[in-house]
């Protein structure tokens, strides 16, 4: 092997390091440290070299193992690096324009990120995207192996949120809490509360977690969000009935000045009963049905006469039919054909009439009689005008009901004399007005 000797080294400055102007033929060898930015060759005939380890001084950095190598402290790369396999017990800061991992990654304490993460897609448009065939987010509580629960994009364009998809506990819910407070919940049945975490109803809203006497606003119902029209709808409040609250509900529908609103009722879309603002009742079809007796219409907001006593209107009946007539004493009597009456009942005031021929009697005595509707109330008596045809009679012919009775009489009154009892044959035209109640 041939020695470098220094006739044929010539070290020219500015000329990249010494040079061998006639060339080594066999190679040479150096006794200590040879510094070299480069060489020329691949380096297979370079002996001697430690290539099983990188240092730093005496400090390995890079080890040589089984398969791969072993580094520590930092691992810092502006390129490309590709691993099989790699275990890193410091830090790995990568500073390349996109970082792909293309295997799982297990047993990160923590993984920082610095720009946008995107799983299933090499260009992520957010912060986390994640590309797929209905893509999910699972979320498994290790306190509980078997439960988790899940957030997944459809292609049908939804967004699911599931709660305890593998259903490993009851009475699972999804909860959302604003500012540390729990705000909305939906609970396994599918009950809804919002400001109440155990709702007893399909929708549960509570205005406030204390104590609340005011009236407030827990429904605002609005077609239009632009601002002039912010303050109007339906507005349903919860308020104060006395001393009780949560006992009052208030239906409030604001309108503007020109069309104040109103309230309206369908059914099968077809209005039934419209509430307006100047405070009438339209009934548009059917019937106002009062389903209590002894119920009705109240007028106590009118002016009372001295001696009032109701202003419950809380009856009115119409009817008719063939009159059974008989005599207020003993006899019978026999009806022409076409014989009838009707009858019109509101609240305690009845108005009966009736028409008839009498085309015979046996043994008659006392006055006719004719059955009424309704029995008369107590106290009173009630007299109504009755007009004869072939009617034999004395005095002047006159309809009578006594108190608590339950017919109507035909009677004459005679000047200065009894009163006459009217029971021949004829024909009888009558009405009267009568009380039912004392």
């Amino acid at each position: 092997m041939s020695r470098i000797r220094a006739d044929q080294l010539i070290n020219r400055a500015g000329s990249g390091g010494p040079k061998f102007p006639n060339g080594v033929a066999e190679g040479f060898s150096v006794s200590g440290i040879v510094t070299a930015t480069s060489y020329r060759g691949d380096g297979s005939q370079l002996t001697g070299i430690d290539a099983s380890s990188l240092k730093d001084g005496s400090n390995v950095k890079v080890q040589a193992v089984s398969g791969g190598a072993s580094v520590t402290g930092n691992v810092a790369a502006t390129g490309n690096v590709s691993a099989v396999d790699g275990t890193f017990s410091g830090n790995l800061t990568v500073n390349g324009t996109t970082t792909t991992i293309d295997t799982a990654v297990t047993a990160v304490d923590s993984l920082a990120v610095d720009g946008s993460v995107g799983i299933g897609t090499a260009n992520p448009q957010v912060q986390l995207h994640l590309a797929a065939a209905d893509p999910y987010i699972r979320l498994q509580d290790t306190a509980a192996p078997t439960g988790y629960s899940q957030i997944m994009g459809t292609h049908q364009g939804a967004i699911a949120f599931s709660a305890d998809t593998s259903n490993s506990v009851a009475d699972s819910h999804l909860r959302f809490d604003v500012d540390g407070s729990e705000r909305l919940r939906i609970t396994s049945d599918g009950s809804l509360g919002i400001n109440e975490a155990t709702p007893d109803s399909k929708l549960d809203i509570v205005h406030s977690t204390a104590t609340n006497t005011a009236t407030e606003n827990l429904i605002h119902l609005r077609t239009d969000p632009a601002g002039a029209y912010a303050s109007r709808g339906l507005f349903v409040k919860v308020g104060r009935d006395g001393n009780y609250d949560n006992s009052a509900v208030h239906y409030d529908v604001v309108g503007s000045a020109g069309n104040a609103g109103f309230h309206a009722f369908e059914v099968n879309g077809s209005e039934k009963l419209r509430i307006t603002y100047g405070g009438d009742v339209q009934v548009k079809t059917g019937n106002l049905v009062i389903g209590t007796s002894g119920k009705g219409i109240d007028f106590s907001a009118t002016s009372n006469a001295s001696g009032m006593t109701n202003e419950l209107l809380d009856d009115y009946e119409e009817g008719n039919g063939t009159p059974t007539v008989s005599f207020e004493t003993s006899g019978t009597a026999t009806l022409a054909g076409g014989a009838t009456f009707k009858y019109v009942k509101i609240g305690d005031l009845v108005t009966f009439s009736f028409e008839f021929n009498i085309s015979a009697v046996s043994n008659p005595a006392g006055g006719v009689k004719i059955n009424l509707p309704f029995t008369s109330g107590g106290g009173i008596y009630s007299a109504g005008a009755v007009r004869l045809y072939n009617v034999t009679f004395t005095g002047s012919p006159f309809l009578q009901v006594g108190p608590s009775s339950s017919y109507v009489v035909v009677l004459g009154s005679v000047s200065g004399g009894a009163t006459s009892h009217i029971n021949s044959t004829g024909y009888y035209f009558g009405c009267i007005s009568y009380r039912t109640t004392s």
